[in-house]
């Protein structure tokens, strides 16, 4: 369950407004409430949830809490009806919950939340730990004091309206991949279907249901344990690193087929137990260290220094993720091998960033390097090798003004040169500043300086005349001359400085000739830590 309590609190002012837009419930227009996609075999009474787990649980939340604020003992009943079936014993049904959460939720949401009079005491206690409970939890909480401060006939209103002017559109199929083709064209609200959920009633629904259970139990521990979003993401890294291509977006037997592949020596069950066992930990283990860790050895400084300075990509630029988490599943135990490794692939991984390489082209290059993986180091090294044309084009990147959204990661990297001992930086803020102004006033020292302003124009945005300052700055401050600049924001005292910093303490004068000498020794400095020729 993910809904926040944003989602939450847009359907219940949505169900209010169209509750009050007729002066009698019978009357107002029906609400729709979109669609949910189901699977269910055509003799069974019991249906999966595809697609609609999260409103469904919502609205059953909602109808909880009337319940609870119910002060009539009937319509108490009648709301919890609606979250219990009573069953019938002339009829020969059972009394059971109409919706039920999978089995690490279950008994939670039961107690909590489809037990009589159990939100009350549920939301003056502790907040649970786990995802799905704290959701459950927090939009408990907000759907109580939203309706609390309603008076009794308006929740009354809002019940009857819910239970008797609100539909849904139901799809039911007897197929998981049917009902993922229905999914894709359906615009639902809320939050999308992931593939990784489609993949999960696949692979668990593959495995016995005497060890159901504990397979579930294993999945969603990791689940848990990384959050949605870095779970996802470790499925499609997976994905690429099995088939070199990014994930598809509309089929989800191609996405399982990427993810687990086919053993033809093992049955299906087994191949399932296989990969929750086996497969998912070890690159749940891989994510992590290439993610947010490092490499556990005194000896993997070189390794753990280029993680750094990858991590500082964009998140757009993570196609070197599955790449990385290959590369320490291969070279695990050899850690001279990766210490060769990682500056490589840092390199290419700068190199296509700082010319702004497509996504497309990104991920063919990383599939280059993904389908050697397996023949050796040696093989890998050469698929990392900047070509002539990349070479000089890196080079070439260098020496132009730099674009705004690259100057961060580049400065950073470039201080990590310089600093010669792999220094890392935790300030709470880190800017940007130019040396010479990019507005200098019409009478100040830069204009006598620099009084070609196609020049000056072109050097106030490249990399020598560009620092990092770990406060932020002070804009009046940005058009002093040299002198004062450097008193204003370098000079010893004012704040921690960066090692490209303090080189510019080092200048008496900033004049053409001084950043020339400059451009040309950072150049120099990328030069020989990438290797480029």
């Amino acid at each position: 369950y993910s809904w926040r309590t944003e989602q939450t609190t847009e359907l219940l002012e949505d169900l209010v407004n169209a509750a009050d837009s007729a002066q009698q419930v019978n009357s107002a227009d029906p609400y729709f409430l979109g669609s949910i996609v189901l699977t269910k075999e055509p003799d069974q009474t019991k249906a999966d949830v595809v697609d609609g787990l999260q409103r469904l649980t919502t609205l059953t939340i909602l109808l909880a809490v009337l319940r609870d604020l119910a002060e009539d003992d009937d319509l108490k009943h009648s709301l919890q009806s609606k979250v219990r079936n009573p069953g019938n014993k002339a009829e020969g049904t059972e009394s059971e919950y109409r919706l039920t959460q999978r089995e690490r939720d279950k008994l939670f949401f039961q107690e909590n939340i489809q037990t009589t009079d159990a939100i009350p005491k549920f939301i003056r206690g502790t907040v649970p730990k786990h995802s799905s409970e704290v959701r459950i939890f927090e939009n408990a909480k907000q759907l109580h004091c939203a309706l609390k401060k309603r008076t009794k006939d308006e929740r009354i209103r809002l019940g009857r309206f819910l239970l008797t002017r609100c539909y849904v559109v139901v799809v039911e199929t007897p197929s998981l991949e049917s009902a993922y083709r229905i999914f894709s064209v359906l615009n639902s609200r809320g939050l999308a279907l992931r593939q990784v959920d489609l993949l999960k009633a696949d692979i668990i629904g593959e495995i016995s249901s005497a060890s159901r259970r504990r397979y579930t139990d294993k999945w969603e521990s990791i689940e848990e344990e990384m959050g949605q979003e870095n779970f996802q993401q470790l499925f499609n890294h997976i994905y690429m690193i099995n088939r070199r291509s990014r994930p598809p977006t509309s089929s989800a037997s191609d996405y399982r087929k990427g993810i687990i592949g086919k053993d033809t020596c093992r049955s299906a069950e087994e191949n399932r137990k296989s990969f929750v066992d086996d497969t998912l930990p070890k690159y749940k283990d891989c994510f992590d260290v290439v993610t947010e860790d490092s490499v556990d050895d005194a000896k993997a400084g070189a390794t753990n220094e280029s993680l750094e300075y990858l991590r500082r990509l964009p998140s757009g630029e993570n196609h070197w993720i599955p790449v990385a988490m290959e590369a320490i599943r291969t070279f695990g135990s050899d850690i001279q091998s990766l210490n060769r490794l990682f500056p490589a692939l840092e390199r290419l991984a700068y190199a296509m960033y700082l010319e702004r390489r497509t996504r497309e082209q990104r991920v063919a290059r990383w599939a280059q390097v993904l389908r050697v993986m397996e023949q050796g180091l040696d093989s890998v090294l050469e698929a990392t090798k900047l070509s002539k044309s990349e070479n000089d084009g890196l080079l070439e990147r260098l020496d132009l003004p730099i674009d705004n959204d690259r100057r961060r990661v580049l400065l950073l990297r470039l201080d990590n040169i310089l600093a010669e001992s792999g220094a890392t930086y935790h300030y709470p803020r880190i800017t940007v500043e130019h040396v010479l102004p990019q507005n200098p006033n019409d009478d100040s020292q830069w204009i006598k300086s620099f009084p070609d302003s196609e020049k000056r124009e072109e050097w106030t945005n490249k990399i020598a005349n560009l620092v990092l300052l770990s406060r932020s700055k002070n804009s009046r401050a940005s058009n002093f001359d040299f002198e004062r600049k450097k008193r204003e924001y370098f000079e010893k005292g004012k704040a921690p400085r960066f090692e490209i910093t303090n080189q510019v303490l080092k200048h008496q004068t900033w004049t053409p000739r001084v950043l020339q000498y400059r451009q040309a020794d950072i150049i120099d400095c990328f030069r020989k830590e990438w290797q480029l020729n």
